[in-house]
């Protein structure tokens, strides 16, 4: 080592061993400790609120679902309508479930065929929770499409294709057709417009895809259905 060599390393040494050095070593050490507690701190920080928000949204989910259940199963004990009804016409009313919006609450229908059938809508405003329009016949329907396609005969020999669309709790029919069939005079129109039976088919799939239709629910009785509810 030369001596120009030796005298540098003299020096570094003795500035290294003065006292301000070294409070400036400990003020760097101890601002990197703080600044990783910090990080630390605040990841810890953004998990709490995570999973705050995690246990908020689960509340918020569980009191939706025990608000429709609620409102479905008060709605259905505390009608008259339907024991009425059946006394009347001497037979049970049965229910079938359906899912025509996004959600997975449920929208019930009961098929009675001579005064109109109960279709009965959960949704969420302050003056009522369930809606009830009244259809008639039978329902093919979409599932989460929110397109279903009510059924039924019109007259002896002639069928009506009524297809309807369920949205923002509202249904608004959009198109339909009747089918003339086994009479001489059987006539099959769509939109007013008389039509072949192929083309009637063809505008019927144009707005309802026939092979996407779903199965309707199981025929439930009210108290099958109050118990179907529940476990949901």
């Amino acid at each position: 080592m030369t001596e120009g060599m030796k005298d540098m390393k003299k020096r570094m040494n003795m500035i290294a061993k003065r006292p301000q050095t070294k409070v400036i070593t400990m003020v760097l050490i101890a601002a990197i400790y703080l600044g990783l507690v910090g990080c630390t701190y605040g990841n810890a920080m953004i998990q709490d609120e995570s999973d705050e928000n995690i246990v908020s949204t689960k509340k918020e989910d569980n009191l939706n679902e025990a608000e429709w259940k609620k409102a479905y199963i008060e709605y259905l004990s505390s009608q008259s309508y339907f024991s009425e009804k059946e006394e009347e016409v001497g037979y049970t009313f049965y229910f079938q479930e359906l899912y025509l919006d996004e959600d997975n609450i449920p929208e019930l229908y009961c098929r009675y065929y001579a005064g109109g059938s109960p279709f009965l809508i959960y949704y969420d405003k302050l003056h009522e929770s369930v809606k009830e329009e009244e259809l008639g016949g039978y329902i093919e329907y979409i599932e989460h499409e929110g397109l279903f396609d009510m059924r039924g005969m019109l007259t002896v020999g002639t069928d009506v294709d009524q297809i309807y669309k369920f949205e923002n709790n509202n249904i608004t029919l959009i198109a339909s057709g009747y089918r003339g069939f086994n009479t001489e005079n059987g006539v099959t129109t769509w939109e007013n417009e008389q039509v072949s039976e192929e083309e009637y088919m063809k505008q019927l799939n144009g707005v309802f895809d026939t092979n996407k239709k779903s199965e309707m629910g199981k025929e439930k009785n009210i108290e099958e259905l109050i118990m179907f509810i529940r476990e949901l």
